[in-house]
Formats: C-alpha cells, structure tokens, sequence
C-alpha cells in the first residue's frame, strides 16, 4: 500500500489515533468499575479476551494497518473504479463485519476502527471509521459525518455516524456502512436538512447503482472471504461433494454449531469463529453455500442480521431462517429442531421436525454432529 503526500499523513494519523483510543480504553477497563458488567462478555471467547487486553500500541497498529493492506489490495487497487470500490468496501464490511452481538449494551467498547477491522463487530462509528480508512489507503478522498438518523415516527432521533467519500471535484457520496444490508434499498437515504446539524452540507448525495453491479462486488468478496478462511479446504475435508442436499444443509449447520462463540447473556444473533475474527452465521452460510456451489437466494432484512435464505431440497424449494437457527441465550440445546423448513405440494412450508415421515431431520443433525466431532478430532481440536 504507497501512499503519497497528503493521503499517506491523514492515514498515518488516523491509524496512530484509532489504536491509541485503543489503548487507552483497555487502560480504564483495567482501572475502572465502569465495565465490570461486561466482563463476561469480554472473555466469552480467547480471541475476544486478548483484544480487549492488548494496550500494545505498535502491535495493534500493525495489525490495523496489515488488514487495510490485505483489503485494499484485493478489493480497493488501481484497477477498480471509485463506484467498484464503494460496492466492494461495503460489501466486506457487510460479510465480514457486525453490529455488536448484544446491541447498544457494548456500544462503549466498539467506537474504533480497529474493532470491526480487527475483532470483526463495532457499532456505526467503528464502521464508518473502518471505511473511511479503506478509501484513504485506496487513494479516496472521504470522512466521517455525524448526522440525526430519524425513525420511523420522525419523532424520535438518535445521533448515527456515516461515511462521506469525494467522487468529483466537490461532490460527496453519502454512505451508511451500518445500515446496509445487501439489498439496493439500503443505500437510498432520505437526506433532509433535519438529518444534520447545520442544515444539509452542500454537493451531498446519494449512491446510486444496479442490483447488478452489487452482485458483482459481492462475488468479488465472497471469492476472496472463501480463500481467506480457507472455507473450499474446510468444505472438502468435510467431504460435501458427496452428500445429499438435505446432509449438505446439516454438514455445515452443524460445523457452525461446532464453533459458535459461547454467549453469557441474550444476543441478538449468533455468530462463529473463523481465523479468529467473529462472523454472522448468516454471513457464514452466504460463504459456504458460495464455495460450495449450492444455490440460494437471500432475502436480506433489517436490521442486516436479518436475512434469510431460499434454496433446493430434492428440487423442493426450502427455507433456513439465520437468526432462528440457534439459541440466543445458553448454549444449551443451540441448534432448533425447525432449523429447515421445506414448501410442500400445497404450497405451505413445514419445517423438519414435521416431517418425519419423508425427513428424519434429527438422525441427521446426530449423525452429522458425530461427523463434524471426528473432523475436530482430527485436527487435534477438542469440542463441546
């Protein structure tokens, strides 16, 4: 990543700065009962527990500026256009980045670039600084902008954090890493003079694109998340070109299972470990289903966790609802006995567990549960 001049200084202090608010909040987690609520949270996983101790300036700031690098180089270089770029930057944040687990509860710990860079969850300031990072390392002119985001009421305000990137001359595209989705609707903001502070900055507009150039950045990410997790070398160790539809969706529903982050409190959604970053399971599922050429259409929702997939059974169409495939509170009994349903002959989808007659579904999630262990083992890697 060369930078030159002017870019190369505002990225070296924006770093400087991202991992020094680091430091300096793992010094007053250290110091300070302001946290102890959340210390549960902090140490659910031994990825998560090092990042929140780590006050190493150069090391965090390493790792930071590496991430960037890799992304950039892969997703954002001279041979993308600034409209490829915008659809691939968003796109990776949306695959491989997440709003924080238990919501505006650890809002305090995710403000920084560095936790959905790094950690892989932060809330909107840590996504629009994470992307505000990539345009300048990819030689665009952007910034953050904080703005009144409205509900639907248009009563009620809350103060939301966005991503502003110059595509000519003094005209600026508006982005919201956060609220996109995946869906082409998510980028259209009704950007009024109450949505800011000082009336609507001049030479503000909003993204335009087609369905499909998004689909296109999304297969760019998906290529390069598949590669970087190695998620084909995962797919065919566990065999999956040789199971039915039906063991393909149980195989990788219960490799999931096998490494979800442990919760110690309601979340909103689940999410796994993969090269120790943490991963919406539906995000997972996007990336599995993708390497391993198995059809399927998403119906993206908000929030963006939200999102739920349409695929084949036996050339039946099915349906996996992400956010209702694993519990949100223990980690006992985690995987739902409805984790599929499949749409019957009179239109109506039943889920599996109703239809024992043709679909044993529990003899196949034991069965595959055994599979994914003896995978484990063999690796030298012990499992729940």
């Amino acid at each position: 990543m060369q930078l030159n001049g002017i870019n190369r200084e505002v990225l070296e202090q924006l770093l400087q700065n991202d991992v020094k608010n680091h430091r300096d909040l793992v010094y007053r987690m250290n110091n300070t009962d302001e946290y102890k609520f959340l210390s549960n949270y902090i140490k659910a996983t031994p990825y998560s527990r090092s990042f929140f101790e780590n006050a190493n300036i150069d090391y965090m700031y390493t790792k930071l500026k590496k991430e960037l690098q890799d992304v950039v180089y892969t997703l954002g270089d001279e041979n993308f256009s600034l409209e490829e770029k915008v659809l691939n930057f968003l796109e990776y944040i949306r695959l491989n980045g997440m709003y924080e687990s238990i919501g505006e509860k650890a809002a305090v710990l995710s403000q920084e670039a560095i936790n959905i860079a790094l950690l892989g969850k932060g809330v909107c300031n840590s996504q629009s600084r994470f992307l505000e990072l990539l345009f300048i390392a990819s030689h665009e002119e952007a910034n953050i902008l904080r703005i009144r985001k409205f509900e639907e009421s248009q009563d009620i305000y809350s103060e939301h954090q966005v991503t502003v990137v110059k595509f000519d001359k003094d005209k600026f595209y508006f982005l919201d890493p956060t609220s996109y989705n995946g869906k082409l609707s998510s980028m259209r903001y009704k950007l009024s003079d109450k949505n800011f502070y000082n009336g609507k900055p001049n030479g503000l507009y909003d993204f335009y694109v087609s369905e499909e150039k998004i689909n296109e950045s999304r297969k760019n990410v998906y290529e390069y998340l598949i590669e970087r997790y190695n998620i084909k070398g995962i797919s065919e160790r566990l065999h999956m070109e040789d199971l039915t539809d039906l063991e393909k969706q149980a195989t990788i529903i219960t490799y999931l299972e096998s490494i979800l982050v442990p919760v110690t409190e309601k979340v909103n959604f689940r999410s796994i470990i993969l090269d120790g970053k943490e991963i919406e399971v539906s995000k997972a599922l996007e990336l599995f289903y993708y390497a391993n050429h198995i059809e399927f259409t998403p119906i993206f929702g908000k929030p963006k966790y939200n999102c739920m997939f349409l695929i084949k059974i036996n050339d039946k169409e099915a349906a996996i609802n992400p956010p209702t495939l694993f519990s949100k509170k223990e980690n006992k009994d985690t995987l739902s006995k409805k984790w599929i349903a499949i749409r019957q002959a009179n239109e109506e989808f039943k889920t599996i567990d109703k239809l024992n007659d043709n679909y044993d579904g529990q003899k196949i999630i034991e069965r595959c549960r055994e599979n994914i262990k003896l995978f484990h083992k063999n690796r030298g890697i012990e499992t729940r």
